[in-house]
């Protein structure tokens, strides 16, 4: 959890991230966007926008892979998980 969720300093990352995107985007490389906003009182929601041009089994394909990777990523952050401590030993 969240130990100074009220902190209201912009996230850095965040900004070059999206900064870098909006870049690609305007120049029309970037067609299709699926975002997960995290606020500042720890609740999450999310928006896309879908170009047509996008195939949209290999959007479903990206979807899955990167929610395996938030899962893994938790995981592993977890000191207490199974599958921390069978990689640290």
């Amino acid at each position: 959890m969240p130990t100074d969720i009220k902190d209201k300093a912009p996230n850095q990352a965040t900004i070059d991230m999206l900064e870098k995107a909006l870049v690609r985007a305007k120049s029309g490389e970037i067609r299709t966007v699926l975002c997960v906003y995290g606020y500042d009182d720890d609740s999450w929601s999310s928006g896309w926008s879908i170009d047509g041009r996008n195939s949209s089994l290999r959007l479903l394909g990206a979807v899955t892979q990167f929610s395996f990777q938030v899962q893994t990523n938790n995981a592993l952050a977890d000191e207490d998980n199974v599958l921390t401590q069978a990689l640290d030993n």
